[in-house]
This record gives C-alpha cells, sequence and structure tokens, in this order.
C-alpha cells in the first residue's frame, strides 16, 4: 500500500464515521431518555460506520469469525498493564500544554472545575462507555494495525510504515484536538508491537486497558488530577513523565522479547 492510499482511506473512515454518526445522532434527538437513548445512538453509529466503511470501501464484509486472534501469553499481561500507566504518565505533559493553546479563554475556568470533578457511575455512563472500551479497541485495531500497517509494510520501510500508520490512527481523533499527540504516542507503541509480535490480540488488550485507565479516571482521579496540578510542573512532576518512559520502555521489550522465544 502507498502512503497516499492510507490516507486517503483513514480520510474516507473518518467521513463515514462524522457523516453516519451525525445522521444517526440527529434522529436520536428525537428520542425520549436522551440519557439512555444517546449512548446507544453512538453505539449504533459506530458499528454502522465501520461496516459501510468495509463494504463500500475497503470491498469486503467485516466478519470476526473469518479473523484469527492469537492467544495472549500470561507473563504479557503484567507488561501491557505497565505500558498504559507508563504512557498514561508520558502524555501528561501533552494535555496540561495543549489545553490552554486550544481552549478559549471563556471556557478554561469551566475545564478547570470540570477537571477536577468526579464523573458519576450510572447506567448511562456504562452504556457511553461501550464504544471506547468494547468497540474501538477492535474496530480501529483491526484497520489501523491488522489491515492498514501490515499493507503499508509491504511497500514501506518498518519505520516509515509505523509513523503513517499512527497518524492516520491519530487524524481519525481530530475532533479531540487536545487527544491527537497522545493517540500518536499510542499508534506509536501498538504498531512496534504489531510488527514484532504480528500478535492484534496484544493490541486490542492494550488498546482495551488504555481506555479503561482513562474511563476510570472520568470516575475516581479527581484527587489524582489535583495533585498533578499542584506540582506545577516541578521536579517530581518531569520524575512521573520519566517514569512512565521507563515503564514503557520495560514493557514493550518484555512483550517484545517473550514473544519471539
Amino acid at each position: 500500500m502507498t502512503i497516499s492510499k492510507a490516507f486517503l482511506q483513514t480520510l474516507l473512515l473518518f467521513t463515514f464515521v462524522t457523516i453516519i454518526g451525525g445522521l444517526i445522532s440527529f434522529l436520536g434527538f428525537f428520542l425520549k431518555y436522551q440519557e439512555y437513548t444517546t449512548p446507544v445512538i453512538l453505539t449504533i453509529s459506530f458499528i454502522v460506520s465501520y461496516w459501510l466503511f468495509y463494504k463500500f470501501v475497503l470491498k469486503e464484509t467485516p466478519k470476526l469469525e473469518d479473523v484469527t486472534f492469537p492467544k495472549i501469553r500470561d507473563s504479557h499481561i503484567f507488561s501491557m498493564i505497565i505500558i498504559v500507566i507508563g504512557l498514561k504518565l508520558f502524555e501528561q505533559p501533552v494535555f496540561d500544554f495543549l489545553q490552554p493553546l486550544v481552549i478559549p479563554e471563556e471556557f478554561k475556568e469551566l475545564l478547570q472545575n470540570r477537571q477536577f470533578q468526579n464523573k458519576e457511575l450510572s447506567i448511562s455512563f456504562v452504556l457511553s462507555t461501550i464504544p471506547a472500551l468494547i468497540l474501538a479497541p477492535i474496530a480501529e485495531e483491526l484497520f489501523f494495525r491488522k489491515y492498514l500497517l501490515i499493507n503499508l509494510l509491504q511497500r514501506n520501510t518498518i519505520k516509515n510504515s509505523i509513523i503513517i500508520s499512527s497518524i492516520c490512527f491519530s487524524l481519525v481523533h481530530i475532533p479531540n484536538y487536545i487527544n491527537l499527540v497522545p493517540t500518536f504516542l499510542l499508534g506509536l507503541i501498538l504498531s512496534y508491537i504489531m510488527t514484532k509480535t504480528k500478535n492484534i490480540s496484544i493490541c486490542i488488550a492494550i488498546h482495551f486497558l488504555f481506555n479503561l485507565i482513562v474511563t476510570l479516571l472520568t470516575l475516581y482521579g479527581k484527587h489524582l488530577y489535583e495533585n498533578l496540578d499542584s506540582l506545577n510542573y516541578n521536579p517530581t512532576y518531569w520524575l512521573l513523565c520519566l517514569s512512565g518512559s521507563i515503564l514503557i520502555f520495560f514493557g514493550l521489550r518484555t512483550i517484545t522479547k517473550t514473544q519471539v522465544q
């Protein structure tokens, strides 16, 4: 696959998700009990968007039963956990630096107040996590790692293929500008693992664990965010970020080393 084709297909996927998601969400405005129907609508739009994209752009009907999911070794579980924890620590400066740049001045105080408020665990919240915790890890990994990355490797170097597939992965999250760099970093890690292990199951599991940590932080991360903010970029703050990179390094080293044995 050429680089231009990779970007084109990513653009088409983004278009499908945006248009179909917008149409289905618009229809959802006419339904009652928005607190419960909105998360269901978002889940349906995600599934429909990817299904139509595969059928009309990739010219194939997505069937999970046709996809091989290699087993994950028990020795990989700890490594996957420290990778996602490490990435969350390592990427924190990205959010802290970008928020003042991309958030309008009149919304900064409102954002600050919301940042330090835990969300409530409710049925509607659980429903809203389905796309991020279940659908996205499977659908996005099958496309960006199993399909896009593998096809890029046929005509490009490993380095270029990893970078391009990670950029494409980041671009589909473009409505959330603050999340562009973190998703790019996650894409680099997952693409590297895919090239070394050829195990899509590990990529899906790490993607799920990362989204799970983000979800749990929205529920119980109030004090953590308050403590990080109080550090005010002091040496302890940067030591935590450095420890994140160390966790990522050792996690990747362990996974790739045990996989080839």
